[in-house]
């Protein structure tokens, strides 16, 4: 059965190709969850009517700068920028990497201050003691434990920490 997550990564997976976006063409699951994510973190949603005075307003000054007043057409497109800008939904941009660790341990995080990286070592979870494996994962950030939660890493998480 697929899930909701599953079925938004797929629709969001086919909207990206039909934009002409580079998709991977073989993806793991994982890889899958993981390219959506990304390209989310770095999308803005805009009503498309907005956007869509917006791109008429440029589109204007740009193929009928002739029959146009220059003023007029910078005032539509400013308008329409304002406009656009307001409604943009999404965070300001604060990228934070998830380094997710199985089987391994990460030896060094080059070139990244130390707020904007986060290391999950899975094996953790794999210990003897659930609890300790809960105890692990209650210290890891919001941010880190919803991705953990969201995506195939789940089954990987304590039976008690899985669910939200």
């Amino acid at each position: 059965m697929t899930t909701t997550f599953e079925l938004l990564v797929q629709t969001l997976i086919k909207r990206f190709k039909d934009a002409g976006l580079l998709v991977p063409q073989e993806m793991t699951q994982k890889a899958r969850e993981l390219f959506v994510f990304y390209a989310l973190e770095r999308c803005a949603i805009v009503q498309l009517d907005t956007l869509g005075r917006l791109l008429n307003a440029a589109h204007q000054i740009v193929h009928r700068w002739e029959q146009i007043d220059p003023d007029v057409g910078m005032r539509r497109l400013a308008v329409a920028a304002q406009e656009t800008t307001r409604c943009v939904t999404g965070e300001p941009h604060k990228q934070k990497v998830l380094i997710i660790c199985k089987g391994g341990s990460v030896q060094e995080v080059v070139g990244l201050a130390i707020d904007a990286y986060e290391i999950c070592d899975c094996d953790l979870f794999d210990g003897q003691d659930e609890r300790e494996g809960e105890e692990y994962f209650d210290g890891l950030s919001d941010i880190m434990k919803s991705y953990l939660r969201t995506t195939g890493w789940h089954k990987d998480l304590p039976r008690a920490r899985r669910e939200p």
